[in-house]
Formats: structure tokens, sequence, C-alpha cells
């Protein structure tokens, strides 16, 4: 997952250069870190206003249906990832012609893709519903607002392009600020659609769409007026299809993970109905958008490490090379610890934001953080090892390992420990997903970084 592949100006390699304390390694994952935690702010507002103030069975067909809405941006992702990497190299060059009509042309591609998506999840959206097993009431609502949101893949997928795009010209703050803005509107109006104008669910995938739209709308403003001063700036220009192509082919990872982790999110609904109805959707939706909460901690802090693995990799510094490895799995292992502590001392407050009084659902959920919990041990150190890889410029065993952690391995756990254990199965399926993976982390290590490549900064 080649995330990290940016300009290398004089002030980054100074700020990537010398020795990284644990506390200088964290400080340098700030940013990252509160930036994508405000940018899941669309999901988890949303959740809790749907939760809370409409019913049971409408947040049951808001978890279903954000499962599958979440599949279309992915291309967002891969344009992001991958066209991030080419305008650094175009900047690197020098070739400011060059990087304004790719940059334009990204921009355009992803504005065509995101519609092209929207259409196709429209036409396959009712099936997707039924043959999870949607009816009655619970289709009804799943249909309303997964419509709305889908309305929104073009504008959630230019979102995402746009904060890397930020970042590599230099306005991380600028990203932020956009984000935020983007975040407290959507709160705003959620509130308002849902308590004051009595929307329901509709109300909440309407308020997403909105602050969609304005994430995407004052970052092309930004570039549109940045003909004279800026890094580069937006026109409309004709496709070539190379540049294209290359921003896809480098960002294939990152839509990968997103479609991965979407298409978890389905397999594990499907059983969830079928083991425990609404109710076990319900349960699971609770915990997934606090869960997400340690993923994307985990997340930011891992794309923040990678540019300083890939610097310190170049410049051949194998003594600090083994001490960020050290280290980096010590923050992720005590994060871990942190998280699981914090899971198993909290459930029983984290399930009520989310339960609205139901104690059924309420004891449902407390149950699935207690088991689900288990998997937070393993899953810090798991998630750093692609990207460690990534820093050491090897992005195929990087997703690969992507692939397993993400897809194949949670999707073959839920699948056979449901069957065996009912909705036990399903919660433990987590736990047992991670286990393997680092299972996996662990032999990949062993075989990749023991010679002359890494044997150094392992041992």
């Amino acid at each position: 997952m080649e995330k990290q592949d940016t300009i290398a100006d004089p002030e980054e390699e100074l700020e990537l250069s010398g020795h990284f304390t644990i506390f200088r390694l964290l400080q340098h994952a700030v940013v990252p870190v509160f930036t994508l935690l405000l940018a899941s702010l669309y999901m988890v507002v949303d959740g809790l206003f749907i939760a809370n103030f409409t019913s049971e069975t409408a947040y049951a067909g808001s978890v279903l249906a954000s499962a599958y809405t979440m599949i279309f941006p992915a291309v967002g992702f891969m344009v992001g990832g991958g066209g991030n990497a080419l305008l650094g190299k175009l900047l690197g060059e020098n070739d400011r012609k060059r990087t304004n009509e790719v940059f334009s042309m990204l921009l355009e591609f992803t504005a065509i893709s995101g519609l092209l998506f929207t259409l196709l999840g429209e036409v396959f959206f009712k099936p997707y519903l039924l043959f999870q097993g949607a009816s009655g009431k619970l289709l009804e609502e799943a249909l309303l607002y997964g419509n709305i949101a889908l309305t929104g893949t073009v504008f959630l997928a230019l979102q995402y392009v746009f904060q890397l795009f930020l970042i590599t010209a230099g306005e991380e703050v600028r990203a932020f600020v956009y984000t935020l803005i983007a975040g407290v509107l959507n709160i705003v109006l959620d509130a308002v659609f849902i308590l004051l104008l009595k929307m329901g669910v509709a109300g909440a995938a309407i308020g997403t769409l909105i602050g969609e739209i304005v994430g995407t709308v004052l970052p092309f403003l930004f570039f549109l007026r940045q003909r004279e001063n800026g890094v580069f700036f937006f026109r409309l220009c004709r496709l070539a299809w190379r540049p294209i192509y290359d921003a896809c082919f480098n960002g294939l990872s990152e839509m990968v993970e997103n479609i991965a982790e979407s298409i978890v999110g389905v397999i594990y609904n499907f059983h969830l109905l079928r083991s425990a109805g609404e109710a076990g959707v319900d349960a699971y939706g609770s915990i997934m958008y606090v869960f997400m909460i340690y993923t994307l901690t985990f997340v930011g802090f891992n794309e923040s490490v990678v540019p300083v693995i890939g610097y310190h990799y170049g410049a051949g510094n194998r003594k600090e090379l083994r001490s960020l490895f050290h280290k980096c799995l010590i923050i992720c292992g005590t994060l871990s610890v942190l998280f699981f502590a914090a899971t198993e001392l909290f459930a029983p407050w984290f399930a009520a934001i989310f339960a609205d009084g139901n104690q059924e659902i309420l004891n449902m959920t407390v149950r699935g953080f207690r088991i689900i919990g288990f998997s937070l041990l393993p899953m810090g150190m798991s998630m750093f090892i692609p990207s460690l890889f990534t820093g050491l410029n090897d992005g195929l065993t990087s997703a690969l390992i992507t692939i397993f952690e993400m897809l194949l391995f949670p999707a073959l756990a839920v699948t056979v420990l449901s069957r065996a254990f009912g909705l036990t199965g399903v919660w433990a399926a987590e736990g047992a997903s991670w286990l393997l993976s680092a299972l996996l982390c662990f032999l990949i290590i062993r075989r990749n970084l023991r010679g002359d490549r890494g044997r150094s900064f392992v041992s």
C-alpha cells in the first residue's frame, strides 16, 4: 500500500531525518490521526443520531446500507493514493505545466468515475438488500438511507482525493480545517433534520450528503484560485490515459483495502441477520463505530511513520531502522492494550450510547464488545507490518498482507465460526482473524527481513 510517496523537499527531509524517540514518533502522528478521526465523523454522527432518535429498524437499515454504499467511493482512495505519488514525482522534476495538467486530469477522472459508480450502485442496491434478507420496514429504511448516501459517492471520492492533494501541496492545516468544517456541519444538520424536522433516517443521509458536498467544494475553490501562487491549480483539460493509469495502478491497494472492508461488513451483516436478526445488526453497527476510532488511530500512526521508514531505508541507516521498528511495535502494542482495557472497562457505557434503552440490544452489544475486544491485542502490531513494507518500498508484500488481513481472514473466520457457534461465533471471528493476521505477519517478517535486506534492524 504505497501511500506516502510525496515530494522530497529539503524541509521534509529535515523533518524525517535524525533520531526518532517514542515521543517524537507520537508527535509526528498527531495531525494525521486527528484528520482521519474527523473524516470519520460522518458515519459516527449518523449512527449516534439514528440509533438514539429513530427506531431500531431504521438503525439496522442504515448499517446494512452503509456497508454497501461505502464500496463505491473507493475510486477516490485509488486516485488519491496513486495520484499523490505521481504529483509528488512531477513536482520533484520541477515540471509545473505537466503537474497542473495531471492534477486536473485526475480530478476530472475521479468525478466521471464517481458518477458512473453512483449509477452502478443504484442498480444493484435493492438486489443486494434482498439477498441480505431485508424485507418490510427494514428494506424500506435501508433503501431510503442508501439511495441518498449513494448520491454522495462522487463527492466522497473527490473529498478524499482533495485531502491527499492538499497535503502534497503543503496545505496539511487547510486539509484539517476543511475536514473539521464538513464534520461540524454534518453534526449540526443531523440535529436539525432529525431532532427538529423529524426527518428520520433520511435526515441523517441528507446531512451527510451536504457535509460531503461542502468538504469537496471548499478545496475545489481553493485550487481554482491558485493560478498564480499555488503549487498546482485546476483547469479543464483533455484526459490522457497514461498518467491516469499510472495513478490508478499505484493506488490499487488503497482501493482494495476500502472495498475489502465494505465486503467484510456485508458478510458480517449477512450472518448477523441469520443469527440474531435486526438486533444483531444494531449491536454490530454500534461496536464497529467504536472500533472505527481504534482502527483509524492505528492507520493515522502508520501513515505518519511510513515516510520516516522510507527516508532512513533510502539513506541506508540500518541502526535507525532497527530503532524505528522496535519503537513502532512498542507504540502499537501499548495502544492495543490500552484500547482493549478501555473496551472491557467501558463496554456497558459504549453500548448504552447506541442502544437507546433497548435492554435486549444493550445486553447483546455489551457481550459483543467483551468478545470482540480481544481482537485489539494483536490488531495494532498486525496493522503496522503492511506499513513497514510500504516504507521499505515493497508495495506488493504490503498489498498481499492487507488482502489477507482485511478480506480473506475475516470472511473465512465469520463464515466458519458463525455456522459453528451462532452469534458468539460472529463476535469471536474478529479475534480469530487478527490472530491469523499476526501469525502471517510473523512468518513474513521472519522470511523477508532476515538476510542482507533487513536482518540488521529486526534482530
